[in-house]
């Protein structure tokens, strides 16, 4: 803030005096940092609450055990406020930084001043490193940032003017320009590396990308955590393409309804088997409830994001000192292929929803149903060879009366009409309809001038009823 803006032309106002420039008194060197002093009193005032609620171990749960302060955290603190830490960048920073206190102390009259601003550093730091008993960012010792920056200021100065001297006049320039360009060559990566960022940790513009891809227009997807809906379809936007959610975890949720819940969504992505299943890190899913994941999809595409550990390589993180890479998100999903295959390896017909026409929709307890907005097509796959009747039997909820039609395409004119009426539990049952082997579609039309108000559930394909027709049971 403007507290830092006036500490830094402070440290160009110590780096760039004259050297003939006479001190009036011991302090007066001092003196430009008493605004800052009183800026960064008054900005340090809020942030004193977090200090107290550290120091009483607020944010810790009762069996956290203390963590003393490591140098590793140090070193990833001191990386983070200077230059990195992997190709000599951390060693030549604490040098710049050592060389400025040998530089602040040397002179007998601005030791005064040295130690002023030695304790700017030195006394936040201090408490932040023995109040949080934990890992923290680099964010929270940003109070120290200014001093720091102004102790290596002059250890620069000092070290690029000590070089100069030794060079003939026309040369003296050299020192500082070299400087400047090993500092921009070790900036350039970390910077080139951020600015192409497009997620600060989660990989949620790739997956985006990965839907765009492969999820058809109106096409379903689903959340393993349903806390991601706030970034896609949230955040990203993936056209009209329709998001569902498998898990709503929370702390303290019984077994019994996380075995509820592993079962709701296993029986979501086996109805809609074409619907890709996005699935976070977490520990979850080392228990046996979410095996299935593994079993019921026959690809997994892993995504993350690769910009966490090259930062890492500089000893940069975002994210804290143990965050050494992204987490890993993985989509496990089917293809039409795969779909068939699995369908002749057991003897069934297969069959799921495509296209435009269906909108989802789910319940707060998850449950996904799929309604019909208008003409919809259900795709079969009929793994046995030859020609047979069936029937189609949607399970759901009828929110209002209503009729519909249904067909196999290219054989329209053999349409099959259902009506059906108010109900919590419908089965509607309607047929025959004429199946080949292979793939085929089944068009479901609304009949009449209203809107049929049903929620499917589920999608079955029968053998077929000797009565041609359909009703509700």
């Amino acid at each position: 803030g403007a507290e830092g803006l006036v500490l830094v032309a402070a440290a160009l106002r110590i780096v760039l005096r004259r050297s003939d420039e006479k001190i009036d008194n011991y302090f007066a060197p001092a003196r430009h940092l008493l605004l800052p002093l009183g800026l960064l009193a008054v900005a340090g005032l809020p942030f004193m609450t977090f200090i107290f609620a550290a120091a009483h171990g607020s944010g810790l749960s009762p069996d956290t055990q203390p963590a003393r302060p490591s140098m590793q955290l140090m070193l990833y603190q001191l990386a983070h406020f200077g230059w990195g830490r992997g190709g000599g960048r951390l060693a030549a920073f604490a040098a710049a930084v050592l060389t400025g206190l040998y530089a602040a102390f040397r002179e007998k009259k601005r030791r005064g001043a040295a130690g002023i601003h030695l304790a700017l550093l030195v006394i936040p730091a201090g408490i932040l490193f023995a109040v949080i008993k934990r890992d923290f960012f680099p964010r929270y010792l940003a109070i120290c940032f200014y001093p720091l920056l102004v102790l290596a200021a002059l250890g620069v100065d000092r070290a690029t003017s000590w070089a100069a001297d030794r060079l003939p006049r026309r040369a003296a320039w050299i020192p500082a320009a070299l400087l400047v360009l090993l500092l921009g060559a070790w900036s350039a990566g970390p910077f080139r590396v951020m600015l192409g960022m497009h997620d600060k940790l989660a990989p949620i513009s790739r997956i985006r990308d990965w839907l765009l891809a492969h999820v058809p227009a109106n096409g379903l997807y689903i959340w393993r955590n349903g806390y991601y809906m706030r970034e896609i379809p949230g955040t990203y936007e993936v056209g009209d393409r329709q998001p569902a959610f498998a898990d709503y975890p929370a702390a303290g949720i019984p077994e019994a309804e996380k075995e509820r819940r592993s079962r709701n969504a296993r029986s979501i992505c086996a109805r809609f088997p074409l619907a890709p299943l996005i699935v976070e890190p977490d520990k979850d899913y080392d228990a046996p409830r979410y095996r299935w994941i593994y079993t019921d999809f026959s690809r997994r595409q892993p995504l993350r994001n690769d910009a966490v550990a090259r930062l890492w390589a500089w000893g940069l993180s975002p994210h804290g000192v143990a965050m050494h890479e992204a987490p890993v998100f993985v989509i496990f999903y089917n293809t039409e292929e795969d779909i068939h295959q699995r369908a002749a390896a057991q003897g069934r017909i297969s069959i799921w929803t495509s296209g435009p026409g269906w909108r989802y929709v789910q319940t707060r307890t998850g449950i996904l149903f799929a309604a019909l907005e208008g003409a919809a097509d259900l795709e079969v796959f009929k793994p046995t060879p030859g020609e047979d009747d069936f029937d189609l039997l949607l399970r759901g909820i009828g929110v209002g009366a209503g009729k519909i039609g249904v067909a196999v395409a290219g054989a329209e004119e053999r349409m099959v009409e259902a009506a059906f009426e108010k109900s919590d539990r419908l089965n509607l049952r309607i047929g025959p309809l004429r199946l080949q082997a292979g793939t085929c579609r089944i068009r479901v039309n609304p009949s009449g001038s209203r809107r049929p108000g049903l929620l499917v559930y589920s999608f079955d394909v029968l053998p077929a009823r000797s009565r041609a027709g359909g009703g509700a049971g």
